[in-house]
């Protein structure tokens, strides 16, 4: 089948951040809403079969669609429930005062807490809140605290004192507490019960202590249904916040294994209580929550329903979902493993049930990801229309995991349509379409498959391109070519193996590939050993569109830009972000009086520039004249010696689009080719260079760099001579810092 120009969405101000954002696929805000704007009417129903991120059914039922959202995990139901209720701090709060004001022995739980994490102030003695306590893997005692004390402002990171030993001492009996944090969840297998204890060893001792204290808090108050499920939602965020995946120094992590840092905090689990509201409170509208087969209501919402392999969702007619959505998970053996943890904690050992498979295997790869996902994704199909649009985002993909997801679909009945990424999101976006199921995988052969795909988007991109997107463009290539297994049954489990030996064996061979080495930023990149039938370059492309796009418009937000580039360049072609940054930061100035709109500069105008040009022709004529060449006229000049032979080629661009000129037919050695161009180009010219290794070999091989601002001055000096001007010709590079040569002058 054939690729359809399928447009990549651009988010809208990055991904969402619910609770355990960490654990969860990202999901980018606007882009599920747009796709839904874009090909259903509103209260139509559509269907999440993996519910791996609440956001998307949110986004979906807030944008006025209603949809089925399989809720298999209880803490990501949970979620989805609080998260629909628009709770605000009040809420939380009233249900927060409850629980901490109830007794502790002969105090309130919230001063028991408190006393827990007191540790004297290095400089004035007094006892402060520790914002948590630093642990070495392996050790018994943490090896430093680190606290802000507010009565004299000390805020450090200091050893640990017989205070804080002596508090960690009074917690008692730590294998006690333990037993009960796991007799909560304990559910008899010998496996599954390794697995809980793996999960446990990731909770520190006064961590474990204080769990279990608010366990048993939940199960003893009296508290109305939605208090019960607030509470519910703020320890959730705390039992997340207690475990030590968590780095010190910290740092962005996402875990996805039960791995110990070598050095990791133990959080003020107090503080954590008290700041818990603010991972659900937010400014959206409430969302009505319903259970299968009841559908909310046409104005939107979300219907969650079990998965089971075996059951049918029983909806008919005007019922039946009209779309497929979702977010693909990558394996992620922590938070499956702490969802059926922190599901025994909140809920007891029967709300484990519907997760327990997830404490009977503890390392996942591709082959395990593509059977899973076909599991959930495939009973659909029978119950589905033809031709029903699937659209699906994976975000943090691999090219393993991205197999996985293509074979699963693949073996599905749902046949690939359209395939955008972009890596500055770290997002692939797929379209696939339900159609009759092949009978039998097409024969073809991957090293044929690999070639042409690879080809392909060198071709039409016009650039040397990264392993990644190669990878990518193979897998999605071969998808659509029907070489992927039609039955789950057929893919073997070193089938990514065989795929990944020959794409490598591809890109090692010289005849058909150029390696550049990590020349430029990103890794080492590959090009064509023949590229004759090359487009031009992605980045010259892109940059005659957003100059046209200024020129027309004069003033353009960067959001507007960026969608109207991505629909001009659809596919293998989606331009980087961040290359459409530097454009606009060379063309334009942002307004001081609105964030992210630019208008372009007076002397972008296209006149202005032709005058620029002019002039700098008339500069080059002067200075030829003077040093003895004669000069020939137009946007390529030629100084030729008193013998007639080729002395300068001047190329003269008001834009930093060069990639035909550099890398096409040049009339004279690279040595004797001068680049001229405004001094405004120098940074996107040399963010070209940076991102191209084809472009900066061929610049490096001897060609000169001359600004217009740079030429004026040279044009200026009365002594210039032939040595002179030879020696100075290179003074002012395309660099990001200020020109050093104007020192000299």
């Amino acid at each position: 089948m054939q690729q359809k120009d399928f447009a990549y969405l651009p988010p809208i101000v990055g991904n969402y951040k619910p609770p355990l954002d960490r654990f969860l696929p990202p999901v980018p805000r606007g882009v599920i809403s747009t796709w839904l704007k874009n090909n259903l009417p509103p209260g139509s129903v559509v269907i999440d079969p993996l519910g791996a991120n609440p956001m998307l059914a949110l986004e979906a039922a807030r944008a006025g669609y209603r949809v089925l959202m399989a809720a298999n995990n209880p803490i990501l139901k949970l979620m989805s429930s609080e998260l629909a209720r628009s709770s605000q701090e009040a809420d939380y709060q009233t249900a927060l005062v409850k629980l901490l004001a109830s007794p502790h022995a002969e105090e309130s739980l919230e001063s028991h807490l408190q006393s827990l994490y007191l540790t004297p102030c290095n400089s004035c003695s007094r006892l402060v809140q520790a914002r948590g306590f630093i642990w070495e893997k392996g050790k018994k005692l943490p090896i430093a605290r680190v606290y802000a004390c507010p009565f004299c402002g000390d805020e450090d990171m200091q050893p640990i004192t017989t205070h804080d030993l002596k508090t960690l001492e009074s917690i008692g009996n730590i294998a006690m507490h333990r037993s009960r944090a796991l007799q909560r969840v304990l559910l008899g297998g010998e496996y599954e019960q390794r697995s809980l204890e793996d999960a446990l060893d990731c909770y520190s001792p006064r961590s474990i202590y204080i769990t279990v204290t608010l366990m048993n808090k939940l199960d003893s108050l009296d508290l109305t249904h939605e208090q019960h499920q607030q509470l519910q939602a703020l320890l959730l965020v705390v039992f997340d916040q207690a475990n030590v995946l968590w780095h010190w120094p910290e740092q962005d992590f996402r875990p996805r294994q039960l791995f110990i840092p070598a050095y990791f905090i133990e959080k003020n689990l107090y503080l954590a209580l008290e700041e818990a509201y603010s991972f659900w409170v937010h400014d959206e509208p409430a969302v009505e929550i319903t259970h299968c087969p009841d559908l909310p209501p046409a104005e939107g919402g979300i219907c969650l329903y079990q998965r089971q392999s075996r059951q049918k969702l029983q909806l008919a007619g005007q019922d039946k979902p009209q779309a497929v959505l979702t977010v693909f998970p990558r394996p992620n053996q922590a938070f499956w493993t702490f969802s059926a943890l922190w599901t025994g904690w909140l809920m007891g050992r029967k709300g484990i049930q519907p997760i327990r498979s997830a404490l009977e295997r503890r390392r996942y790869d591709w082959y395990w990801l593509a059977r899973a996902l076909h599991a959930a994704i495939q009973p659909l199909a029978a119950e589905l229309v033809q031709d029903l649009p699937f659209f699906g985002l994976f975000s943090e993909p691999t090219p393993a995991n991205l197999l996985a997801v293509l074979a699963a679909c693949h073996a599905s009945g749902f046949a690939l349509e359209g395939f955008a990424f972009r890596e500055e999101d770290k997002l692939i976006q797929c379209h696939w379409c339900l159609g009759e199921q092949q009978k039998e995988t097409a024969s073809v052969e991957m090293d044929t498959i690999c070639r042409q795909s690879i080809s392909d988007i060198l071709l039409v991109r016009g650039e040397p391109a990264d392993y990644h997107k190669l990878a990518y463009t193979c897998s999605a290539h071969l998808a659509r070519s029907g070489g992927l297994p039609t039955d789950m049954h057929e893919l073997e489990p070193d089938f990514y193996q065989q795929l990944s030996g020959v794409a490598s064996a591809i890109l090692r061979d010289p005849t058909f590939l150029i390696t550049y080495k990590g020349e430029t930023t990103g890794g080492n990149r590959w090009w064509l050993a023949h590229d004759k039938d090359a487009a031009q370059s992605l980045s010259d492309l892109v940059e005659v569109e957003i100059l046209g796009v200024l020129r027309e418009k004069k003033e353009i937000a960067f959001a507007d830009l960026d969608k109207l580039m991505c629909q001009r360049f659809p596919g293998k072609l989606v331009p980087s972000r961040e290359f459409m940054q530097h454009c606009l930061d060379s063309y334009a100035d942002m307004r001081s009086d609105a964030v992210d709109v630019y208008c372009i500069r007076e002397q972008e105008d296209l006149s202005a520039r032709q005058t620029d040009l002019q002039e700098a022709q008339k500069l080059l004529a002067e200075l030829a004249k003077r040093l003895g060449y004669s000069i020939g006229s137009g946007h390529i000049l030629h100084w030729r010696d008193s013998k007639g032979l080729l002395a300068y080629t001047f190329f003269l661009t008001a834009t930093s689009i060069i990639g035909s000129t550099v890398l096409g037919k040049i009339p004279c050695p690279p040595d004797k080719c001068v680049l001229v161009f405004p001094g405004s180009r120098s940074r996107l010219l040399h963010y070209k260079i940076r991102h191209n290794p084809r472009l900066k070999t061929e610049l490096d091989s001897g060609w000169h760099f001359l600004k217009l601002r740079y030429l004026r001055k040279l044009a200026e000096r009365h002594n210039l001579t032939l040595e002179l001007w030879q020696e100075l010709l290179d003074g002012d590079p395309p660099l990001w810092e200020p020109p050093k040569q104007l020192k000299i002058l």
